[in-house]
């Protein structure tokens, strides 16, 4: 189990905060959490990266480029029939990522996607399922409280994410790429969800884990 706040190998660093020394980073996010742009923004002006990896395939990049607008009109087209807070959380789940836009609107350095192509399709093609035959009673069991409460948790100690079989064959196929690429260019930066951080760890031991810290002094108390 790789704790945040283990004094030993598997310590998971916060940032904003000092960076240790590495030359492989995997930084942890909130998926969709847009206040974590700027930190993430910070970070990667202040390491420098060489090369940057993202939790995201390449089908995934391509299929939301290609069918974006049709996605926007859709969404457009169900104000008033379907709940806004539906609407909302699913245009943000179909649109890129910012895990994946903010390095490369930035220019820093190459940006590599990493994620599987298949598990990609299968879940872009279920967000479209609920585009398609949308619910007309909706409730959010997924808040960005909930996963707030379990990143604290994990912070300090107090949670372990779990794994299933989908994730392990996920985080191995991503820790390969990474590794290969590391060879090539250092120091390399991935980006992807905290919940993948002890994964990959256990693939990529010599990797500076650093999660994305909403909890920050400086952000106030609601990161939303």
């Amino acid at each position: 189990m790789h704790c945040a706040n283990e004094k030993e190998w598997g310590q998971i660093f916060s940032y904003p905060g000092k960076i240790p020394q590495g030359q492989i980073f995997l930084v942890g996010t909130i998926h969709r959490l847009k206040t974590l742009e700027k930190p993430l923004e910070n970070f990667l002006k202040e390491v420098s990266p060489k090369v940057i990896t993202a939790e995201i395939s390449p089908f995934s990049i391509l299929y939301r480029r290609k069918r974006y607008h049709l996605w926007r009109t859709k969404i457009k087209k169900l104000r008033g029939k379907v709940p806004d807070e539906f609407l909302n959380l699913l245009a943000t789940a179909l649109s890129m990522p910012y895990e994946f836009y903010l390095p490369k609107k930035l220019g820093l350095c190459p940006v590599v996607p990493v994620d599987l192509c298949t598990l990609a399709r299968k879940y872009l093609f279920q967000l479209e399922e609920l585009l398609a035959n949308p619910p007309s009673v909706w409730e959010n069991t997924d808040s960005f409280a909930k996963e707030l409460a379990f990143l604290r948790l994990f912070k300090e100690g107090l949670y372990f994410p779990p794994r299933d079989a989908e994730d392990m064959k996920r985080e191995r196929f991503m820790a390969r790429k990474i590794k290969k690429l590391a060879l090539l260019k250092r120091p390399l930066v991935h980006i992807g969800g905290w919940r993948h951080l002890p994964g990959l760890l256990s693939f990529l031991p010599e990797a500076v884990p650093v999660c994305l810290n909403p909890f920050s002094s400086s952000w106030g108390d609601n990161p939303n």
